[in-house]
């Protein structure tokens, strides 16, 4: 650990301490609204020290309080060190100054420090920031740290020399036992699960653990008192080290392999899956515990096997409904056009001929076959265009009387067999559909099928028979 001093001329310019002291004491009361305060009136906490875990490197440093609006909450990189807990010790961790133009209660606070000033409180930080270097605790196979109750103690060492007033301890300070600790004293906290679980579990085990044995979890009555500590009235109590501990408890279950997820196991190892979007909950399981064999082998214990198949099916899956929006729905909706607009040009030409009248051209069985149409719907075509009494065969739709309409093959319950039937594109009311008419009948709004008997229509997912088209001739 090493103390990088600064200069004034690296750090932004201190605000008029006073100007502004002036103002507060003399112009503010004629000056309600701040219109006349100086610049850097606003400036706040604004200077800092900073801990660089991976260099070591403790320093003075501001944020430029001319820019409110970039202002860090706790530099960069970093994080409050107050964030003690289950969670990641941060690259850098900062700790605001507490410098000022005056507190809360209209007292003046020491004067915002000069680089020199900045640089004293840095060194005579040094000694206690090379003890919380020194007493992190690395979380196994992470390459993180974690807090251990003494480097907890030397954070808040560091904070109080950044205060107002150096002697008095912060009231928010409490007492820090380590989780080793806690399960000498009380072993049946550990659970065997833990062994079991991937880092984002764990993750969250921690922090259950850090709340439930602290000030305010169900434990804070007796593991204090076991561990031979006596709170204060209202003195915290925290237990730190949590993360790095079921981490290591669950290393230590591995037996001597390496705990590993199944996807950096599968890249690290080049593997390729072989899970479809159609395997069973049975298959997956299956397929987990022959993972977990092939990992054994190369010293690897999979914690999340099961999981991570889980989430490699749901990959799969998202996969192929993706598709069906990106591809396939607009692929349907392409050739519903092209099939729409290749029935009117074979309408448009089948009329066309019809109005020859030549005999040569009047058979409608072989018409029909050429349209891929039934005889009786070309048969009932030729009708309406002489002009005949025979309803025009166009499907209109029971509800909502659209003849925007698409015909579907309906499987029929208890059989291989399919029906014709009508879906309505405006409203997606469905009807059944003779094949033998080819068309609903216009006179009846498309509700019966012409030359038979009842119809049966599907309203609202569910199928109910409708009578025989009155239209019905016999």
């Amino acid at each position: 650990m090493r103390v990088r001093e600064v200069t004034d001329d690296q750090l932004v310019p201190r605000p008029d301490h006073e100007a502004i002291q002036r103002w507060l004491t003399e112009e503010q009361e004629s000056d309600p609204w701040g219109e006349l305060a100086p610049e850097g009136m606003g400036a706040g906490h604004y200077q800092r020290l900073t801990l660089d875990l991976s260099s070591g490197e403790l320093r003075f440093a501001c944020w430029d309080w001319r820019e409110p609006d970039a202002f860090p909450q706790t530099g960069p990189g970093g994080r409050s060190f107050l964030s003690l807990g289950w969670e990641v010790v941060p690259e850098v961790l900062v700790w605001t100054i507490w410098s000022g133009h005056r507190t809360s209660n209209g007292e003046t606070p020491r004067p915002y420090l000069t680089a020199e000033q900045g640089n004293a409180i840095a060194r005579a930080a040094a000694p206690t920031a090379q003890v919380l270097l020194d007493n992190l605790i690395e979380v196994p196979g992470t390459g993180e740290f974690d807090w251990s109750p003494e480097a907890a103690n030397a954070a808040w060492d560091v904070y109080q020399l950044c205060q107002e007033d150096p002697q008095q301890r912060p009231r928010m300070r409490g007492v820090y036992a380590s989780m080793a600790a806690a399960v000498e004293a009380d072993p049946e906290l550990v659970e065997r699960r833990w062994a079991d679980l991937d880092d984002a579990h764990l993750d969250e085990e921690a922090g259950h653990l850090t709340r439930m044995l602290g000030s305010t979890g169900w434990s804070a009555q007796h593991l204090p008192a076991a561990l031979g500590i006596r709170l204060g009235d209202g003195e915290p109590f925290t237990v730190v080290g949590t993360r790095a501990w079921i981490y290591g408890y669950r290393a230590q279950m591995a037996d001597g392999r390496t705990p590993m997820q199944l996807s950096t196991w599968w890249a690290r190892s080049k593997r390729t899956s072989l899970v479809t979007p159609d395997d069973s909950e049975e298959h997956l399981v299956h397929l987990a515990a022959r993972e977990q064999r092939a990992a054994t082998e190369e010293g690897v214990l999979l914690v999340d096997p099961v999981e991570g198949l889980r989430a490699e099916r749901a990959r799969a899956r998202a996969r192929l409904v993706t598709g069906l929006r990106a591809e396939l729905g607009p692929k349907r909706v392409d050739a519903k056009k092209r099939a729409k607009l290749a029935e009117r040009a074979v309408r448009a030409r089948l009329d066309q001929i019809l109005l020859w009248e030549d005999p040569a051209h009047a058979n409608f069985a072989q018409l029909g076959d050429s349209a891929g149409m039934s005889r009786q719907a070309v048969q009932a075509r030729a009708a309406r265009l002489k002009g005949g009494e025979t309803p025009e065969l166009i499907i209109t739709c029971p509800r909502c009387h659209s003849q925007d309409t698409e015909e579907y093959a309906e499987p029929i319950r208890g059989t291989d067999d399919y029906a014709e039937a009508i879906r309505c594109l405006d409203c997606r009311a469905e009807w059944a559909h003779d094949p033998g008419a080819d068309l609903a009948c216009s006179r009846c709004g498309g509700s019966g099928r012409i030359g038979a008997g009842p119809s049966a229509v599907r309203v609202d997912g569910q199928w109910k028979t409708t009578p025989s088209c009155p239209c019905v001739r016999d």
